[in-house]
């Protein structure tokens, strides 16, 4: 039975930690959870059939240091242990962390302040520090050419993010506190079939948060509060590296995406590759959907001139689709848009020419 509290509580949060050989990082991963301001936590942490010393790390910290527990098993994959996570969890707000990441000390207080805040909010994530295998803050050069630390952002308003996760996922998942109702109620994270660590990825994050979106609303606090590990061996580095990424994601859409945003799998694909001749039925039908939506009312003008949503659609536009420009172009900034617009299209168009000439010129 899951733990009731009052809105005016601090309410009780379990981490959700999903592990399979993570002895390298996990020490400072749970070092960071014991050091968390936010007290009124506990751990629910999975040992997915390690073959390292993760269980005896894990069993020197919980509950002795964190409260919690620990289930160890087989190894079934990360779909299936986030999915068995949610199940056995017992609150309602749900923080996921992985095994080699750290978490800001003020992560957890922030988080749920946030949700006690903005009860219509079923998912909220953070921005993301970058962090090499040694721990150390990755630098690099802002637009005035001074050294700053890189962090992963991305869009923070709902409707920013619904109209982001058209085209992407604009959410991290280690930095993700959930309502786990909601997720229950969207399906919960998709199992797969198993085939280790090896195989782990950031889609089921992606499937289940197309899911959600088409019953509640997704936000970011524009704070990085998590320290994300990037390595040359990490699963988003193997995955761009194997060239997975747009055929993983391709596979959430085909699964996902006609509910939330009202189009076919194949059409939706054709248009993030930017395949569509004519983009702007297929547009007009995704604002009309989530136009329709609880979670984003809008009409269809309306969403026409949100930014946000000019910004994906021209994402998904092909450079020669004039018609579709235009509309955007006009509904984002009337007349000045279209001109704008104009000017870009006759560089686009010359320099299609200059290519078939080209093309031409080597036959």
């Amino acid at each position: 039975m899951n733990e009731q509290t009052s809105p005016t509580t601090e309410p009780k949060v379990t981490w959700l930690l999903p592990v399979h050989n993570g002895q390298p990082f996990l020490e400072k991963c749970l070092e960071s959870i014991a050091n968390q301001e936010y007290t009124n936590s506990e751990i629910l942490a999975l040992d997915d059939g390690s073959t390292d010393a993760t269980l005896a790390i894990l069993s020197e910290w919980i509950p002795g240091n964190i409260p919690g527990r620990i289930i160890h098993r087989e190894c079934k994959g990360l779909g299936h242990s986030l999915a068995e996570l949610v199940q056995e969890c017992p609150t309602e707000l749900c923080a996921i962390m992985n095994h080699d990441d750290i978490s800001a000390a003020d992560r957890l207080q922030k988080q749920v302040a946030f949700m006690l805040s903005r009860p219509e909010i079923a998912v909220v994530g953070t921005f993301m520090y970058l962090i090499d295998a040694d721990g150390r803050q990755v630098a690099t050069m802002d637009s005035e050419q001074r050294v700053t630390f890189a962090v992963v952002t991305g869009p923070t308003d709902p409707d920013d993010v619904l109209h982001a996760l058209f085209v992407e996922n604009p959410l991290c998942h280690p930095s993700i506190m959930f309502r786990r109702s909601a997720v229950l109620s969207a399906g919960n994270y998709a199992s797969h079939p198993a085939g280790g660590f090896d195989h782990y990825t950031f889609f089921e994050d992606y499937d289940l948060w197309i899911r959600m979106a088409a019953q509640f609303k997704l936000a970011n606090i524009p704070e990085p509060l998590v320290y994300y590990r990037r390595t040359p061996d990490s699963i988003t580095a193997r995955t761009a590296g194997e060239g997975l990424l747009r055929s993983k994601t391709n596979e959430s859409v085909r699964r996902s995406i006609k509910a939330t945003f009202g189009i076919e799998p194949e059409s939706a694909i054709a248009l993030r590759d930017r395949r569509k001749l004519f983009a702007l039925p297929c547009i007009l039908r995704i604002a009309e959907t989530l136009g329709r939506s609880g979670t984003a009312a809008a009409t269809v003008k309306q969403r026409l001139r949100m930014r946000s949503f000019t910004n994906m659609s021209r994402r998904i536009v092909r450079r020669l689709d004039i018609g579709t420009r235009m509309t955007l172009a006009y509904f984002e900034d009337g007349p000045v848009g279209i001109k704008k617009e104009l000017t870009a299209l006759s560089a686009d168009v010359r320099e299609f020419i200059q290519m078939l000439f080209a093309a031409r010129s080597q036959r």
